[in-house]
């Protein structure tokens, strides 16, 4: 049975959901306290299949609690609650680490919807691989599954379980147009905004570009999707 953790100090939204929820296979727990939902967590790195964060949790907010979750390097996926539509916000939890964010208030079927699409993405992600699924290659980058990691040459970039699908879906069409489309079904198993997508592969090109000896580079192709082609130095550029 998928477990999800609610870290949320807004007892009535958790208690619409549950029964929601528990009408599709989830089991859920609930915490008002940011300590408390992190002592939870790190009690048991695999207990729970999705985290659903407040970014007003009293203790530690929300903000916080993502980003010692993952600085922990726990796995799991994350969704971001806000109380306000503040777009910094939002993109303060996807450069931490978040996979979705959505603003208060919600429609419940609209998050039972996003939270199976992110329980079916670590079920993905932790399913068993082949050995030569585990780990694909392209150049000297190297994508580990398993590990959700991306090794360039020495170099280790760390990924989220979101990051871990679109990666994996450029790397098994390396030069080829994958359509946006493929990458939200991938990612999310379901088709969701585009900027959203287009988000993290924002976050994908920063964590690339801190690694100055990669072999390829995720380009746009408008109004198609993304594709991982070959880098080309800047000065065989040609001029547009």
């Amino acid at each position: 049975m998928n477990r999800i953790l609610f870290a949320d100090r807004d007892e009535r939204l958790y208690n619409k959901l549950y029964f929601a929820l528990h009408e599709e296979g989830f089991a859920t727990e609930f915490s008002s306290d940011g300590e408390d939902a992190l002592s939870r967590l790190m009690v048991d790195r695999t207990r729970f299949d999705v985290l659903v964060i407040d970014s007003n949790l009293p203790s530690m907010n929300g903000i916080e609690l993502l980003k010692r979750v993952r600085t922990a390097q726990l796995h799991v996926p994350i969704l971001m609650l806000s109380e306000m539509d503040d777009a910094m916000e939002r993109i303060l939890s996807l450069e931490l680490g978040a996979d979705d964010c959505v603003t208060k208030p919600v429609h419940v079927r609209e998050m039972v919807l996003r939270i199976q699409a992110l329980s079916q993405c670590r079920h993905r992600v932790n399913r068993p691989f082949e050995p030569r699924d585990g780990e694909m290659r392209l150049g000297n980058m190297k994508l580990r599954v398993n590990e959700r990691e991306c090794l360039i040459d020495r170099y280790e970039i760390r990924l989220t379980p979101v990051q871990v699908q679109v990666l994996k879906a450029l790397f098994q069409k390396p030069g080829s147009v994958v359509l946006r489309e493929e990458l939200m079904l991938a990612a999310w198993g379901k088709i969701v905004h585009h900027h959203l997508l287009a988000m993290q592969i924002s976050l994908l090109r920063q964590k690339f570009d801190a690694v100055a000896m990669r072999s390829h580079e995720i380009e746009t192709v408008h109004h198609r999707g993304y594709r991982l082609a070959k880098m080309i130095p800047s000065d065989q550029k040609r001029m547009v």
